[in-house]
């Protein structure tokens, strides 16, 4: 447990304005969301809640509310608490790793443009938004076609993008179609993960992309893709 703990403070927090709201009982009620990581997050709310308390709460991320449930593990001065999440499921930690990353690349004030993310892997997406990031380029991460082909047309100028060739239902293909006849100056990039066993390099692709990328990731693989 105190392994736990420890892994929980270590873990990156990020100041945010995003919408939250929570529930103790069958009421939600906003609160003030000061930051954000991982394992938890800390408010400011109207009344404050016990420590201990079990919470659940819904979270703002792009294209919809996620919805997590937690323990408030402290409060403090001027109605701040902290909570605890419980156990993640794996969909509900990609959805969560995908906002932290959206949150901390939004805050680059660069004129490098965005980068649309569409990969299987959490580690991997977030090793390769982490060194995008550290580029200067902002990050819009998505799962699904809908979700991005939305994002390309409300979201910040697009300068490349990124998908896995395992994507359910084709659905990285249908963003590489998509950009390549609405979009054609966005850099397109099909990412080979370790069990695509070549997929993409096998399938024939109505867009081929400018770059294929495999899984470890090189990072001169990755910076020829805006050269």
């Amino acid at each position: 447990m105190e392994g736990v703990r420890k892994e929980r403070r270590r873990s990156r927090r990020l100041a945010t304005s995003t919408e939250l709201l929570v529930s103790s009982d069958d009421a939600w009620r906003p609160v003030e969301l000061l930051d954000v990581s991982s394992h938890g997050a800390r408010f400011r709310a109207a009344q404050d809640p016990r420590p201990g308390s079990q919470l659940r709460l819904a979270l703002r991320v792009a294209c919809h509310l996620l919805r997590l449930t937690g323990t408030v593990v402290r409060t403090e001065r001027r109605r701040f608490a902290a909570v605890d999440f419980d156990p993640l499921t794996p969909e509900q930690e990609v959805v969560l790793e995908t906002a932290l990353l959206e949150i901390e690349s939004a805050g680059h004030a660069s004129q490098e443009g965005a980068v649309l993310l569409m990969i299987e892997e959490p580690a991997l997406q977030a090793a390769i938004g982490n060194a995008l990031c550290s580029w200067g380029y902002r990050l819009i991460a998505r799962s699904t076609p809908l979700d991005a082909v939305q994002s390309v047309v409300d979201g910040p100028p697009l300068r490349a993008a990124i998908v896995s060739a395992g994507l359910p239902h084709g659905g990285g293909q249908a963003v590489l179609d998509y950009l390549a006849d609405e979009c054609p100056q966005v850099r397109r990039a099909l990412l080979l993960e370790a069990h695509h066993d070549q997929l993409g390099l096998r399938c024939p692709y109505s867009s081929p992309p400018h770059h294929v990328l495999t899984s470890p990731y090189r990072e001169h693989e990755l910076a020829a893709l805006f050269a």
